[in-house]
């Protein structure tokens, strides 16, 4: 039980994270509370899917590039989450990519602040 509460909360979190960097970023649209949660399921299911069979693979890459690997795959991720989610548009890569960034420093920050 205590799984399933951590799983919503986490998703929730991970919904007005992605509402909000919708607001910080141009190019990066939600049409409200909706999509930002199926939005935020899809994109930790795929990140979970992707980061499992690929963190071996990724994982030199990530360490070369000081990390702008993984927002990069993170940056796919969005593009293709909003690709298939009605209500959620990214207009660019370039959006995707601060849209990744954006999201990492609201978790590190929430992280902090809950001690997640």
């Amino acid at each position: 039980m205590e799984f399933l509460i951590n799983a919503v909360i986490s998703t929730l979190v991970s919904a007005g994270v992605l509402f909000l960097a919708s607001k910080i970023i141009n190019g990066i649209d939600i049409d409200g509370w909706g999509p930002a949660i199926v939005g935020a399921v899809v994109t930790g299911l795929a990140n979970k899917l992707i980061w499992t069979f690929l963190a071996p693979i990724l994982l030199p890459l990530t360490l070369i590039t000081l990390g702008l690997a993984a927002f990069a795959v993170n940056a796919v991720v969005l593009k293709m989450t909003a690709a298939v989610v009605r209500g959620f548009e990214i207009r660019s890569f370039g959006a995707a990519m601060m849209g990744a960034l954006t999201m990492a420093l609201i978790h590190l920050v929430i992280g902090f602040l809950f001690g997640t």
